[in-house]
């Protein structure tokens, strides 16, 4: 007798929804209904402001594409995504619905796999990895929150999980919907621009619910009103205080995990890094330890400074773990938990305090951006968000749009029931033009603000890039191959694109120089639309074979997401 490992997500559940559609939410089931019913390959867009709706539209299309007897997939960014999700679909499809994901155990996800190989399961719900799913007459894709960096893979075989899909649903005459409140520039510059990639918008959220009011703090003017050890505004401490007395739920964001994000000499300035990576290494109170979030390497707390042997050593810096342990000091008498990567880590932790969440059984959450993301809370009416420009000093030219949909998004989860929601953004660069449309809750003029930029430097959509990674523990011998590879490129450009190719920038030492013991440089290259810059790096990569010029890894990423 075979018995099934079923995760606990996809457990019956009591759910139902006899929700009705809004004139918008109508008009785009009908729509892509009937092209789903013409059997011919489709790829669009689905836009609109948080809480309008999307969800209910892709289940709808989901029912569409199974009463023509074929199937569907589901695919979110986050893990955290899965277990309220799974409850919603299997809700709506009991016993048609299975899971896929890398928090599962091996037995689970082969049994899995097994379910939908054979026929069993008609919708599969995952990450990334899910869009390999063997599902046969595949009728619809729908990638929600598309603007998602997570659907990228950048390590070998590096993919992005949008093209795979592209590819399944062109091969079953099927629909790929690419659904966000925030889409990636390239994906709306695409369905703005090219008439075969439809795109539809959801413009106000369902009940006509108003979408909630924000407020950004000057944390330069507070800290000189409240003093510099200030983490929590005046202006968000008293919303969380009213929200607690309203009975109200309460999210408070801040995308650094951790007790302090860094340990410093104050005698001579020396910042603790870890020895395989160019970063600082973060204090963990809990575990009463250092650790690297790039390699994972742990290390106790010295007692003098490894530098001047000098014992002040101080802690700089806020992490969620710290942040929690300061929210629960201003509301004594609040249930809160934290929801970042170090506090699920024991397995079935996440879906309980989703759960605890969804069931009102906790007040306020915080955590990191895995709370910003596809949630629906009915009675979460204030939102916080500390360090809102932390991502903006990156050096990736993306680091405006990123720090503009993660504002979007985790606003996007306050004032989705009844009462009105509110959101308190705290900044050191409150004029800056990310905070300020977000402010507005304005994609339209993010999107315009940053097409701009993006075409005057030659950033996609309107080149494509390709980054190459030189990495070797011998730092010289990085730099050495880097130049050879960026040479060897230029020259094989120049003689074949005759000055209207590709651009080779660097080498360079990339922003994470070192990185797991070994040194970094990066190559970038911008292509044309419609350029192929692969035949130039096979030729390239065969003549420094022939001269025996190696590192001990080279990776080519063809349009990457990240640039660190």
């Amino acid at each position: 007798m075979r018995i099934n490992r079923a995760p606990a997500d996809l457990a019956k559940t009591g759910y139902q929804s006899n929700l009705t559609l809004t004139p918008s939410q109508q008009d785009l089931v009908d729509r892509l209904s009937q092209g789903l019913r013409q059997l011919k390959e489709m790829r669009c867009l689905v836009y609109g402001v948080t809480g309008s709706g999307k969800t209910e539209v892709y289940l709808r299309l989901i029912s569409e594409a199974l009463k023509m007897g074929g199937t569907a997939l589901f695919l979110v960014p986050e893990i955290g995504l899965t277990p309220l999700l799974s409850r919603l679909v299997v809700s709506r499809f009991p016993g048609l619905v299975s899971l896929l994901h890398s928090g599962m155990s091996a037995g689970e996800r082969y049994d899995q796999w097994r379910l939908i190989h054979e026929g069993h399961s008609k919708v599969v719900v995952g990450t990334r990895s899910a869009v390999f799913a063997p599902l046969n007459d595949l009728r619809i894709v729908i990638i929600d929150e598309e603007q998602d960096s997570s659907y990228k893979q950048d390590e070998s075989p590096c993919y992005h999980a949008r093209e795979v899909a592209w590819h399944r649903v062109q091969q079953s005459k099927g629909i790929l919907l690419l659904g966000s409140a925030t889409p990636s520039i390239e994906s709306y510059y695409t369905a703005a621009e090219q008439s075969d990639v439809p795109s539809f918008c959801l413009p106000e959220r369902v009940e006509s619910r108003p979408l909630p009011e924000v407020t950004i703090v000057d944390m330069g003017l507070e800290l000189k009103r409240q003093g510099k050890y200030t983490i929590v505004s005046a202006a968000l401490q008293k919303e969380l205080e009213n929200c607690m007395e309203r009975g109200e739920q309460a999210i408070v964001l801040l995308n650094r995990r951790g007790y302090s994000r860094t340990l410093l000499c104050r005698s001579c300035g020396h910042v603790f890094t870890c020895p395989d990576c160019s970063v600082s290494m973060t204090y963990h109170q809990q575990e009463n330890r250092l650790a690297c979030h790039y390699c994972g390497q742990e290390s106790g707390i010295p007692q003098a400074c490894a530098n001047c042997g000098g014992p002040y050593i101080h802690f700089s810096g806020v992490g969620t773990e710290q942040l929690e342990s300061i929210i629960r000091s201003l509301l004594p008498n609040a249930r809160i938990a934290r929801l970042d990567r170090d506090a699920v880590r024991r397995r079935g932790v996440m879906r309980t305090t989703l759960f605890s969440f969804a069931e009102r059984e906790l007040d306020v959450l915080v955590g990191t951006q895995m709370l910003a993301k596809g949630h629906d809370f009915p009675y979460v009416t204030m939102v916080g968000v500390i360090a809102a420009d932390a991502g903006l000093s990156f050096p990736d030219f993306r680091a405006a749009e990123r720090a503009f949909q993660l504002l979007i998004q985790v606003a996007g989860r306050a004032g989705r029931g009844c009462a009105p929601g509110h959101v308190v953004i705290q900044s050191y660069y409150p004029d800056h033009y990310a905070l300020q449309f977000a402010q507005k809750q304005d994609y339209e003029g993010f999107y315009r603000r940053e097409i701009d930029f993006r075409k005057m430097m030659g950033y996609p959509p309107f080149r494509n890039l390709v980054q190459i990674l030189i990495a070797d523990p011998d730092q010289l011998k990085a730099a050495r191959a880097a130049e050879k590879i960026a040479g060897a490129l230029k020259l094989r450009i120049n003689r074949t694109a005759a000055g209207a190719g590709p651009v080779v920038l660097g080498p360079a030492s990339a922003p994470l120089e070192k990185l797991r013991g070994n040194y970094r440089m990066q190559i970038l290259v911008k292509c044309p639309p419609g350029y192929s810059v692969i035949p130039a790096l096979q030729d390239c990569f065969a003549d420094l074979n022939r001269q025996k010029i190696s590192a001990a890894r080279i990776h080519v990423d063809v349009d990457p997401l990240s640039l660190l």
